[in-house]
C-alpha cells in the first residue's frame, strides 16, 4: 500500500477500449466487473508470491483538477465532439448543463449524429425530464 493517489506497484492489469458511445457510468460498472474478476483471478497468484511488481513511472503521471459544478457547462454553439465527449465524461456527475432564459437546462440525453451534438432529453430547472425541443 502506498499513501499517494495511483502509486505504488503494479500486481496486474488489463487494458480495454472505451465505447464511443459509452457514459462515464456505463464505463464505471463496466470496470468494477472487469476488476473484481482480474483480483479474484490475481490474488491466488500474489499470495503464493508468484507475480512480480513492475514499478510505475511516475514521470508519465498527470494532473487532474476536482471536477465542480460548473464544470458541466457547456456552449452549445460550441464543437458538437466535445459537447458529446463532455456530456459523455459528465453524465452522473456534475451533468451536463445549458442557461435559456437565465434558466439552467440539466441534459439527461444525447447523442452525436452526423457531426452534430443532438439533446434528446433534459430537466428544466424546477422542472421534470421531458423530451428536449430547441
Amino acid at each position: 500500500m502506498e499513501y499517494k493517489l495511483d502509486s505504488g506497484a503494479i500486481l496486474a492489469q488489463k487494458k480495454i477500449q472505451i465505447g464511443a458511445e459509452e457514459t462515464a457510468p456505463e464505463l464505471r460498472r463496466r470496470l468494477i466487473k472487469i476488476g473484481g474478476d482480474l483480483l479474484v483471478k490475481t490474488l491466488p497468484a500474489i499470495v503464493q508470491k508468484e507475480i512480480k511488481p513492475i514499478p510505475q513511472d511516475e514521470t508519465e503521471a498527470t494532473f487532474c483538477k476536482k471536477m465542480e459544478k460548473a464544470d458541466g457547462l457547456i456552449n452549445l454553439a460550441g464543437n458538437p465532439k466535445e459537447n458529446y465527449n463532455k456530456f459523455r465524461a459528465y453524465a452522473e456527475w456534475p451533468r451536463v448543463f445549458f442557461f435559456e432564459n437565465g434558466r439552467r437546462i440539466i441534459i439527461t440525453k444525447a447523442s452525436l449524429e452526423n457531426g452534430k451534438f443532438l439533446i434528446k432529453r433534459i430537466i428544466p430547472e424546477g422542472g421534470k425530464e421531458r423530451d428536449y425541443r430547441p
